[in-house]
C-alpha cells in the first residue's frame, strides 16, 4: 500500500515540474484518469473557444498545428457542414483536452525517466520539456484571429429585401432604360413590391407593378448578386406574373 501511495505521490510531483505555472487543474486529470478517465470537471472552456491558443500556450505543438489544418480540410471534403463538424470538433477537444495534456507530458516525463541520468538533471529536463509558451499563445491567438476574419468573410451577404428602396429603384431604372430604347419618356412608377421566393442567398424573386403613362402591368423578376463587395445587384425581368 505504501508503495502505490508513493508511486502516485511521485508521478503527481513529476507532473507539476512538467506543467509549471497552474498545474491543479492537471493532477486532477491524472487523479481522474486512474478512476473514471471521463468527468465533467474535466472540461477545459478555453479549448472550447480558444483551442489555438491553449494548445500552443502549452507547448503541444504538434496538436496546434493539426488543429490548424483540420478546418482545411474539413471545408475540403465537407463543405456544406463545415459549422456543424467544427462546432462538434471543439467540444470534443474541450472535453479531452486535459486528459490528453496529461498522456502527452507522460510520455514525455517517462522517456527523460530512461535516460538514467541523475535526478536534478532528469528535474530540469523535464521542466524544460513542459512549461508555457507566451510567445506559443500569442501565434495561436493571430491564427485564430485570421480565422474569424475568413469565416466573416465567407458569410453569404444578402441581398437586399424585395421591398427595399433600393430594389424599387434598380427596376425603375431598368425600366427607364428599355422605355428610352424605343422612344417613350422616363415616366414610370413601381409599387407593391412582394417577394414570391429565394435560393438561399444567391437569388431573390419579386413581383411588382410597374406603371408609366401608356398602362399599369404587374410583373416579376429574378434579383442577383453582381458584386456583394460593393453591394450590386441586377434585377432580371421575368415577364409578366402569374
Amino acid at each position: 500500500m505504501d508503495g502505490e501511495v508513493r508511486a502516485i505521490r511521485d508521478e503527481e510531483a513529476l507532473l507539476r515540474i512538467f506543467v509549471g505555472r497552474n498545474p491543479e487543474p492537471f493532477v486532477h486529470a491524472l487523479r481522474s484518469g486512474k478512476t473514471t478517465k471521463w468527468s465533467g470537471s474535466l472540461f477545459n472552456p478555453v479549448c472550447l473557444f480558444f483551442p489555438l491558443v491553449w494548445f500552443f500556450y502549452r507547448r503541444m505543438f504538434f496538436y496546434g498545428a493539426v488543429l490548424m489544418v483540420a478546418p482545411i480540410i474539413i471545408a475540403v471534403l465537407f463543405p456544406n457542414a463545415i459549422g456543424t463538424i467544427g462546432t462538434g470538433l471543439s467540444g470534443a477537444v474541450a472535453v479531452i483536452s486535459s486528459w490528453l495534456y496529461v498522456t502527452y507530458a507522460q510520455n514525455r516525463i517517462a522517456s527523460i525517466e530512461r535516460s538514467g541520468q541523475p535526478e536534478s538533471v532528469r528535474d530540469e529536463l523535464i521542466r524544460k520539456a513542459g512549461g508555457t509558451s507566451v510567445a506559443g499563445a500569442v501565434f495561436g491567438a493571430v491564427v485564430t484571429a485570421a480565422w474569424v476574419v475568413v469565416a466573416l468573410a465567407a458569410i453569404p451577404k444578402s441581398l437586399p429585401a424585395c421591398t427595399s428602396d433600393a430594389v424599387r429603384d434598380t427596376i425603375r431604372n431598368g425600366v427607364i432604360e428599355q422605355r428610352q430604347q424605343h422612344g417613350f419618356d422616363a415616366s414610370v412608377t413601381v409599387t407593391d413590391l412582394t417577394e414570391t421566393g429565394h435560393d438561399g442567398q444567391r437569388s431573390r424573386s419579386c413581383e411588382f407593378t410597374i406603371s408609366t403613362p401608356q398602362g399599369t402591368n404587374r410583373l416579376q423578376g429574378e434579383m442577383s448578386w453582381v458584386n456583394p463587395a460593393t453591394d450590386q445587384f441586377k434585377m432580371q425581368f421575368k415577364g409578366p406574373a402569374h
